[in-house]
């Protein structure tokens, strides 16, 4: 019987997240511990996050006739804006050709997602939300362009052509 119902889901997301990046890292060479491939950490902490998901899942059994933590309401919206920002930076990073959307450069990137990825919360302010894209549009120019020297395009395609 379960005991603990959220840590019980909690343990299963994990292990099923840690099986679905154990099996793609398994696409790349994994190597030894002397000569690790591309794939070595994503595997191994795949496998640690499978065993703490095991973990937790195993401790939250038990004999308990009332059992704790309601596991509660799924909230959708959240989970859409936070994974449609994280598409919608690569697809604004790279471009579109299929559909003739040029590359828009990592500043337009990164300040488009921090707007939608802000419109998750259930309180969006504007102000906020684009001084927060201000600062770190500025951020990832200084760090990635600047400092790094990363070749990535930093404004739109048909600006800098």
């Amino acid at each position: 019987m379960v005991k603990h119902r959220q840590n019980f889901v909690f343990g299963l997301l994990c292990m099923l997240m840690g099986i679905a990046f154990a099996i793609g890292a398994k696409g790349y060479s994994v190597g030894t511990s002397a000569r690790m491939g591309a794939g070595f950490f994503p595997f191994y902490v795949s496998c640690l996050l499978i065993l703490l998901g095991a973990w937790i899942s195993v401790t939250s059994l038990g004999q308990d006739h009332k059992p704790e933590g309601n596991i509660g309401k799924l909230y959708v919206r959240p989970v859409i804006f936070i994974l449609g920002a994280n598409l919608l930076f690569g697809v604004l990073l790279v471009g579109l050709p299929s559909v003739g959307l040029p590359p828009m450069g990592l500043l337009v990137s990164v300040f488009a997602t921090v707007i939608v990825a802000a419109m998750a919360g259930r309180e969006f302010v504007w102000r906020e939300a684009l001084l927060l894209a201000s600062v770190l549009a500025a951020s990832c120019f200084v760090l990635f362009v600047v400092m790094l020297k990363l070749n990535l395009p930093v404004l739109p395609s048909f600006l800098t052509a």
